[in-house]
């Protein structure tokens, strides 16, 4: 199962902060209307400087496609597009695509698409 990662920059520790991960939601094929795997998510993350950003991923098995949008920084007038962008996954056993961007509060946040890892014991 696929899931959205989400880590943000600590600036005490210099270190990346990771939440926990957004499982992807399957697709039926019917619904779809296409004869292949597919799974998206649409999630709405607070951080601890009080900033919300949505965070929508669709993914296509087919070709191992990804797409993201990323929306924050809300005013008057909505929420403005942060990033969008779309990659390819080489396998979907991997964490990419990756991107990394710097939110209007000044935080930095770092995306990636990949599988839940195992829970230990």
């Amino acid at each position: 199962m696929l899931a959205l990662h989400v880590s943000y920059s600590n600036r005490d520790s210099n270190e990346w902060v990771s939440l926990p991960p957004v499982p992807l939601t399957p697709v039926p094929a019917i619904a779809s209307g296409f004869d292949y795997e597919q799974a998206r998510v649409q999630e709405h993350l607070t951080f601890p400087n009080g900033e919300t950003m949505e965070f929508g991923v669709a993914y296509a098995g087919v070709n191992h496609s990804v797409s993201v949008h990323v929306t924050g920084g809300g005013t008057e007038t909505g929420q403005t597009t942060l990033l969008n962008f779309g990659g390819f996954k080489s396998k979907p056993s991997n964490y990419d695509p990756t991107a990394i961007f710097l939110s209007p509060a000044g935080l930095h946040v770092q995306i990636m698409v990949g599988p839940i890892p195992p829970v230990s014991p």
